[in-house]
This record gives structure tokens, C-alpha cells and sequence, in this order.
């Protein structure tokens, strides 16, 4: 199965977290291989704990931005937005 978010926006970053481990911290040595098969970086949180949740927005920030600045060729909404753009500054251009 493929993710929603990337079957709209190619390339687009995707994390996957399991949180709550503080219920039961044997989870951590389970196996989980949605994220494996897709090669999507993985974290077990605990968001009571505060255990990996930075480290998660971290990541998520820097995966943000690093596909902010290159988008994949294939993103026609990535095209539409710049388009968009242009269209805004020579409107309020002088």
C-alpha cells in the first residue's frame, strides 16, 4: 500500500511514530515493517514523557525544509504554488 500524502505530492517527507511507549517499553523491540518497506525513518516516542518528541519535530522540521528547497520534478502543486508566487509579486511590484 502506498501513503496518501505520497501518492499526491511525490517525494513529499513522511515519518512514521509509534507513540506511548511508556505504557510498555517492551514494544521498542518489536519490528514493525510498514516504515522499513517504504524506507520512511521511524521513532518510538512517548509523548506523556517527552521521550524522542523534539527529535521527532527535529526531524520533521529538517525533512520539511529540505524538500521546501528541493521539491521533486514531478510536484505539479509544488509548480502551481511558484506560479502563484510570481503572480503575487508582480502585483504588488511597482
Amino acid at each position: 500500500t502506498s501513503l496518501l500524502a505520497q501518492e499526491y505530492r511525490k517525494g513529499i517527507p513522511c515519518i512514521v511514530v509509534a507513540n506511548k511507549i511508556d505504557l510498555d517499553m517492551k514494544v521498542t523491540k518489536k519490528s514493525f515493517n510498514f516504515a522499513a518497506k517504504r524506507n520512511l525513518p521511524f521513532y518510538f516516542v512517548s509523548a506523556s514523557e517527552g521521550t524522542n518528541v523534539v527529535k521527532v519535530f527535529n526531524e520533521a522540521i529538517s525533512l520539511g525544509h529540505q524538500y521546501q528547497k528541493n521539491p521533486d520534478s514531478d510536484d505539479f502543486l509544488a509548480e502551481i504554488m511558484d506560479l502563484l508566487h510570481e503572480d503575487d509579486e508582480e502585483a504588488s511590484a511597482p
